[in-house]
């Protein structure tokens, strides 16, 4: 600090304060100085004392800190600069749940959800997509009122872009050993979310969860399929020549029953290959019919769809996960019905196992038969394979037959994903109930 004095020869007025000329005295005697000065340590009479004036030069800056007493002026100026550059890079994995395609999906949250499903102890238990109930049997295991929570299960309808809701289930815990079987019905697909790991060791049968196939004509005409207007099988024709009812469609076309109007549908005009939205298959046009008595054939129904989602590991041993197409109705006097198209299914996890025993079948329905006609082959899928018997779209009748159902879909979602390899062992005996294709 720069203390700045008055010390001019004539008579001044400034920052000292007073009108007063320069007077010597004693270093450090007050009594020297007249009445209201103070001799300061240069020999000066001043109006204030101070501990310390003065002056000076340094050929150095920095920084410091001061202590005085007394008047002045003081200035100081500093300026300083830095830059600093740093970059950096880090990768790291994490065992944590994965996140469930639908939001608000999530089994796991504390306090609310607290029921586990055991299908051990209730071996045959239906899962309501409509209601969000859940009952085996005479028991009920979630009372049918609709959203929110109930015993300790939470049902919600989850919404999809661009197709129907999803009835989800959400519980703490999953037991499903080989011997259960757990069957969905409702209008809408149905969702499963499960805490922890799961291990699919008995028979989801979706097969009685997708639309109704078109009626065969008996008198008032057959009817369409059900499902989206892209993918129902169209009804037969009931004017010579009669035809068989078209086969549903899903993740390719449905066979056309052949020598009419009876056509196969044209595919999900939705997903481009991906299995969202998940919907249900289209079911089989009625076969036509002009005899009489006339007796078409009714259309096969379509296969369900299911989310099945764990926050752990998600494991099919020993499961059958069935979602087919039903077959289309024999023609007695007309044409046959077409072929329900198969469903699917979506699987979500940490990681995913599917073991050689495990059967997940989205077969699509054959085609009914004519009084002279054999009906069209399922959709099956083979891998490399692309049409008929040998391939995922449903192959045509023939003389008034019903068109055969496309198969459906499968899609899994994981970290990790281990599938069986070719030349596994065949699936091993297992103790559980059969479900034949309908």
């Amino acid at each position: 600090m720069r203390i700045l004095v008055c010390i001019a020869v004539v008579v001044l007025v400034g920052s000292c304060g007073g009108l007063f000329g320069i007077i010597a005295c004693k270093s450090d005697d007050n009594d020297t100085c007249p009445a209201g000065l103070f001799c300061s340590t240069d020999g000066r009479c001043v109006e204030t004392p101070s501990a310390g004036e003065g002056e000076g030069e340094g050929a150095s800056e920095g920084e410091g800190e001061g202590e005085g007493e007394g008047e002045g002026e003081g200035e100081g100026e500093g300026e300083g600069e830095g830059e600093g550059e740093g970059e950096g890079e880090g990768e790291g994995e994490g065992e944590g749940p994965v996140l469930s395609t639908f939001r608000d999906v999530d089994p796991c949250r504390p306090g609310t959800i607290t029921a586990q499903l055991d299908l051990g102890s209730l071996p045959d238990v239906v899962l309501d997509g409509d209601t969000g109930g859940i009952t085996a049997g005479a028991t009920v295991l979630r009372t049918g009122n609709g959203e929110g929570v109930s015993e300790g299960i939470e049902f919600a309808l989850v919404s999809q872009d661009d197709g129907p809701d999803i009835g989800v289930f959400s519980v703490a815990g999953l037991i499903f050993p080989s011997d259960a079987t757990l069957t969905a019905i409702g209008s809408v697909p149905v969702g499963l979310a499960v805490c922890g790991d799961v291990d699919i060791a008995g028979v989801v049968d979706l097969d009685e969860l997708g639309f109704a196939g078109g009626a065969g004509d008996t008198g008032a005409g057959a009817g369409d399929g059900g499902g989206d207007l892209q993918m129902r099988g169209r009804a037969g024709s009931s004017v010579d020549p009669v035809s068989g009812g078209g086969g549903g469609a899903h993740i390719q076309i449905g066979g056309d029953g052949v020598q009419g109007d009876g056509t196969g549908g044209q595919d999900d005009p939705d997903t481009d290959g991906e299995i969202l939205p998940l919907r249900f298959g289209g079911s089989g046009g009625g076969g036509g019919d002009n005899t009489n008595p006339q007796v078409g054939g009714s259309g096969g129904r379509s296969g369900g769809a299911l989310y099945l989602y764990a926050s752990g590991e998600l494991r099919c041993s020993t499961g059958l996960l069935h979602s087919r197409g039903g077959r289309g109705g024999e023609g007695v006097s007309g044409g046959g019905g077409g072929g329900g198209a198969g469903g699917g299914f979506l699987l979500e996890a940490i990681s995913i196992v599917i073991e050689a025993a495990c059967d997940i079948d989205t077969d699509g329905g054959d085609g009914g038969a004519s009084p002279g006609g054999n009906g069209g082959s399922k959709g099956h899928h083979i891998p490399g394979a692309n049409t008929g018997s040998f391939g995922c779209a449903g192959g045509s009748g023939s003389n008034g037959a019903g068109g055969g159902g496309s198969c459906g879909r499968v899609e899994a979602r994981s970290r990790r994903i281990e599938e069986p390899q070719i030349g596994v062992p065949a699936r091993p005996a297992v103790a559980r109930k059969h479900v034949p294709a309908p």
